[in-house]
């Protein structure tokens, strides 16, 4: 009997013990990862809020880290979808660049090529064809450190100091383990732990490349256990449970590959994990963003009932809206202080700084100042990509930004074409020379070559480090056209021509980048066209018949222009306006 009382004791302490160490009242949410799918936790969490279910910790992984970072930075579930909604979002998603954004001055050309090759003056390093990522990064990178910057500035870097207190998961692949994410960057903790294998670019932590966390584990719960042990918890579990991938779909068998559920068992005696069928909708099917917000939505209001049984505690909407909008008031404005750009020759590093600090302006700058030099870096297209980290310093209440320039090589070669089913079509080739710096250089030779139509272009370009940008060029054009009598398909080598042109042309243009979408140019050029014909089209296979004009143009002017065209070649959107 005494041994009976003595156990009961002991079984007691041990019960108050792993009760007292719980957090008491406090309700945890895990988010897994899961693409586009994971848009469905946004419903889920207004289901939550509408029923006044407390959201006190929040961890999450790919997917979940981007809605859970949101959510823990003081965004409502409508101003989530609002941002799903937006233009920019589509933008940064894509990998496509707003082309309002871009530097008219500097824009690299278009043309024809289809693949490209960089080299560098060790002739045996090339750069791959192949991109890095399926998402272009650079209007990412600016987009993650937008919307997140003032909040790593308002928790001083200590994600247990935002709205909601937060934790992501991101992956390192070269010691084969997760890495749980408290402190830093809120932007960098985000991107890293939704940047999935080929499709993004992963960020650097400590110089070591971070990838999506649902390598490791995809759905942390017990990084909610371990980190913040609330009394109860909800999961949601968005995951791809397909019996196997589609073989017809290269990133559903990537995801499936990748993507590992976490091995820590749900505790179903202290909380509800929700499980949503989103197989039918891919890893990048953020277009239908409304769709799966719905399906997340209703699913979460058939679970309210079964939440209710095991998560008593109650947060009135009212409160949190006023404690959210507490939290907003105090969120100060993102202030820089220092721009630093490391991955090029100190020349290179030191022009792309003087972009962001030019001579006549002062620290420290906004944003939004920020991200005009960021576009405008860009703009030339040598960069691969301008990879941002955000240092807060607390003494001054401002970031240093420590930018990591990937610079293309200088040398390139490319190739393309116009594939049609007549005899317009042609080879494109390209040879240039790119430099970057305050006094760079750029030149380009391009040649088509078809059967009806042959042309050389040799371009060349220098831009000076002025108080307004400025640069002069000089493009000399040579080409011939042949006029068929009908349009024979591909090739027809019988086939005369009745008129053949040839062209002529040079130019020399002295340069001024106005505005970001405007430019003046100065121009003076000359070109020279003959015209070969026949007089008798009754037989123009005879050689004798044949008469010729010959033409001289001279070209003197001034040009101003604005550009906002999204395409040179085929437009949807924009305008341009020239005056000359």
């Amino acid at each position: 009997m005494r041994r009976s009382c003595v156990f009961l004791v002991m079984m007691m302490a041990i019960a108050v013990i792993a009760y007292g160490s719980a957090r008491d009242g406090k309700v945890g949410l895990v988010l897994s990862g899961g693409g586009a799918k994971g848009i469905a936790h946004i419903g889920v969490i207004q289901a939550l809020e509408e029923n006044d279910i407390p959201i006190d910790y929040i961890t999450g992984t790919s997917m979940g880290a981007i809605v859970g970072g949101l959510y823990a930075s003081g965004f409502t579930p409508a101003e989530m979808l609002e941002l799903l909604a937006s233009p920019g979002f589509a933008g940064w998603s894509t990998g496509q660049i707003d082309p309002n954004r871009l530097y008219y001055f500097q824009s690299e050309p278009q043309n024809p090529s289809m693949i490209k090759i960089n080299f560098g003056k060790d002739s045996t390093r090339f750069t791959s064809v192949l991109p890095v990522s399926l998402i272009n990064p650079i209007p990412m990178n600016m987009a993650f450190l937008d919307i997140f910057s003032c909040y790593t500035a308002q928790c001083g870097g200590d994600f247990d100091r935002l709205f909601v207190p937060l934790r992501t998961v991101t992956s390192d692949v070269y010691a084969k383990h997760k890495v749980v994410l408290s402190k830093g960057s809120l932007a960098d903790a985000v991107r890293m732990s939704m940047s999935f294998p080929m499709v993004f670019e992963p960020i650097d932590l400590d110089g070591v490349p971070m990838y999506d966390g649902g390598i490791y584990d995809n759905f942390p719960v017990d990084v909610m256990v371990e980190d913040f042990n609330p009394s109860a918890l909800v999961g949601v579990d968005v995951g791809s449970k397909n019996p196997s991938p589609d073989v017809r779909n290269p990133l559903s068998q990537l995801e499936e590959m990748i993507s590992q559920p976490s091995d820590y068992p749900f505790p179903y005696d202290k909380g509800v994990k929700i499980r949503i069928d989103l197989d039918r909708f891919g890893l990048l099917d953020f277009g239908k963003y409304q769709e799966i917000y719905d399906i997340g939505y209703r699913r979460g209001l058939e679970m309210i009932d079964s939440i209710r049984l095991k998560i008593r505690q109650v947060a009135p909407a009212s409160e949190v809206s006023a404690r959210r909008a507490a939290f907003k008031r105090a969120t100060p404005e993102v202030r820089i202080a220092g721009i630093n750009v490391t991955g090029g020759t100190p020349s290179e590093n030191a022009y792309l700084e003087s972009l962001f600090m030019p001579r006549h302006e002062k620290m420290p700058m906004t944003l939004s100042e920020v991200e005009n030099s960021y576009y405008r870096a860009i703009s030339s297209g040598r960069l691969q990509n301008l990879v941002p980290t955000p240092v807060y310093e607390q003494s001054d209440s401002a970031f240093t930004l420590n930018y990591r320039a990937v610079i293309k090589e200088d040398f390139s070669a490319a190739i393309g074409g116009y594939i049609s089913s007549s005899t317009n079509s042609m080879l494109f080739f390209n040879a240039g020379y790119n430099h970057l710096g305050f006094k760079s250089l750029n030149t380009n030779v391009n040649a088509w070559l078809g059967q009806s139509y042959l042309a050389a272009e040799g371009v060349f370009n220098a831009y000076f480090d002025t108080s307004v940008p400025s640069g002069v060029s000089v493009r000399v054009v040579g080409s011939r056209l042949k006029y068929h009598e009908t349009e024979k398909l591909f090739y027809e080598v019988k086939d005369p021509d009745f008129i053949r042109r040839s062209e002529f042309f040079a130019q020399g243009r002295y340069t001024l980048g106005l505005t970001l979408r405007s430019r003046m140019d100065v121009r003076i050029g000359w070109g020279h066209l003959s015209d070969t014909y026949h007089t008798d089209l009754s037989d123009i296979s005879a050689v004798e018949g044949k008469d010729s004009g010959v033409f001289n143009l001279w070209q003197a002017g001034l040009r101003w222009e604005s550009n906002t065209l999204d395409d040179i070649s085929l437009p949807s959107s924009g305008t341009r306006v020239y005056a000359q």
